[in-house]
């Protein structure tokens, strides 16, 4: 693949892992400076979800799909209500939530193929 579209791809890709390297090396900082486990718990919980919210919303502008942009805004409301649960239920919210809303947007896309 050439042109732009293919540099959009690519750019898009490498952003994954540097957007996780940085999450952990913030992680790192965090605890280096004292933060308690409670908030390393909370932060370690969500911030891999937080950056696949921000990598879909990402997507979404690049390519301008409305999957992407749903699937963004869901995972970043996700993340913003699992966080007040605690450092351990916030895991079970974001599997649930999470793991349910891209089960829902799957099935719509699914149904609107069929269509």
């Amino acid at each position: 693949m050439h042109g732009h579209s293919a540099t959009q791809g690519k750019i898009f890709g490498i952003a994954w892992p540097i957007g996780f390297a940085t999450l952990y090396i913030v992680e790192g900082a965090l605890a280096h400076q004292g933060a308690d486990s409670t908030m390393l718990g909370l932060v370690s919980a969500a911030g891999p979800l937080l950056v696949t919210s921000m990598m879909y919303l990402a997507g979404a502008a690049i390519w301008l799909d409305k999957a992407m942009l749903t699937m963004g805004v869901w995972l970043a409301l996700v993340v913003a209500t699992g966080v007040w649960t605690g450092p351990i239920t916030v895991l079970l919210v974001n599997s649930l939530a999470g793991g349910g809303g891209f089960l829902a947007v799957a099935g719509y896309l699914a149904w609107r193929k069929r269509r």
